[in-house]
Parts: C-alpha cells; sequence; structure tokens
C-alpha cells in the first residue's frame, strides 16, 4: 500500500515500508493524568524530542505493542514480593507508569530537548536492514550508563549524538526498567 487515507506517501516513507521495514517510525505511548483526565501522549524523535498527544492519524495506521513489565522481574524477586504483597503486581505496573511519565516530565524535558535523529544513523540502519548486515558488532550496554546519560542529557550533546528513534525508545525503556528495579528489589 503507497497511500494512507487517499495522500500517497513521501518517497522515503514509502521506500522505507516496501523495502526494509512496515515499521518506518517507532514512538511510545505515555498515558498522563491533567487536571483529573487521563490523556496518551506520544514520545518519540522526529526529528526532534516531543511529547504530544496522540494524533488521531496515528492510531488509523499504528501497531501498539505492550508488555507485562512484571514478567521483566526474575522469579526470586516475584516469590518475595508476591509473598510480603498480593497486590504487588498492580503496584509495580502503577509505578512503572509513574517512572515514565517523571522521565518525560517538565523536570527532565530539558534533558531531552536536545536528542535529536542522527540522519547518519537512519541510513546506517536502513541500508544495514536492507542487505541483512550488521552495523557493528555490539557490545554489551551497561544499563546504568544509558540511565545515567538519558537522564543526565548526555545523550543531546556532541558531534555525532543522536540516534535513530528506535534507538531512542529502546534507552527510555532500559531507563525506565533501571528506575523500575530499584523499586521493586526487595533487599532495599
Amino acid at each position: 500500500m503507497s497511500e494512507i487515507g487517499g495522500r500517497k506517501l513521501p518517497f522515503m516513507e514509502y521506500f522505507i515500508k516496501e523495502y526494509i521495514s512496515k515499521y518506518g517510525h517507532v514512538g511510545k505511548i505515555i498515558k498522563k493524568e491533567l487536571g483529573g483526565e487521563i490523556v496518551f501522549n506520544q514520545v518519540h524523535i522526529d526529528p526532534n524530542y516531543s511529547a504530544n498527544k496522540i494524533p488521531i492519524k496515528t492510531y488509523l495506521y499504528s501497531d501498539v505493542v505492550s508488555f507485562d513489565v512484571t514478567k521483566l522481574i526474575p522469579e526470586e524477586k516475584q516469590r518475595i514480593l508476591s509473598k510480603n504483597n498480593p497486590a504487588w503486581k498492580l503496584e509495580v505496573k502503577a509505578k512503572y507508569e509513574e517512572i515514565e511519565q517523571s522521565i518525560h516530565s517538565s523536570v527532565n524535558y530539558n534533558n531531552l530537548l536536545g536528542i535529536r535523529a542522527n540522519t547518519d544513523k537512519m541510513n546506517s540502519a536502513g541500508i544495514s536492514s536492507l542487505f541483512s548486515v550488521g552495523l557493528k558488532k555490539k557490545q554489551r550496554e551497561n544499563f546504568d550508563k544509558v540511565h545515567d546519560k538519558m537522564l543526565s542529557g548526555k545523550y543531546s550533546e556532541g558531534k555525532g549524538k543522536g540516534m535513530i528513534c528506535s534507538s531512542f525508545i529502546a534507552r527510555e525503556t532500559i531507563t525506565s526498567l533501571v528506575e523500575l528495579d530499584k523499586y521493586s528489589d526487595p533487599l532495599n
């Protein structure tokens, strides 16, 4: 399909959709409560960081994927948490939502505002997807470093910085999970 709602896709969107992946862009939905009303914001970089109410057209042609954050907690911790609190799953899910909201709150906004899409990285990712080659041999990342960089604004500084949308969402999710791990650690 090269049209959405009767509108032809721009060339790059068409090329990505037809030859690389049906997913030309990745964003994340963050639930917020504003004045007693629940609002769903889309956070993403396109080409700069933004966190705005999800446009209706996004609902029309997006796939939504969700995960149960409690399944990422090791079984040993789950046993301890369930022993101490039968409603632990609801509390952990609520805490995860709260953490995501705080990452995108006005307090941390300036740290995220400088994050920009990096065209060279987008092109490299597209080419590697097209030819099924890796970008580079990836070393295991230290999640605490990812967390610290995301919350301190280090991803928005310097030449060659920036990232593609999927990297941003992955790092934001890692940051949220590191924060959640602090909360859900029964040894703390």
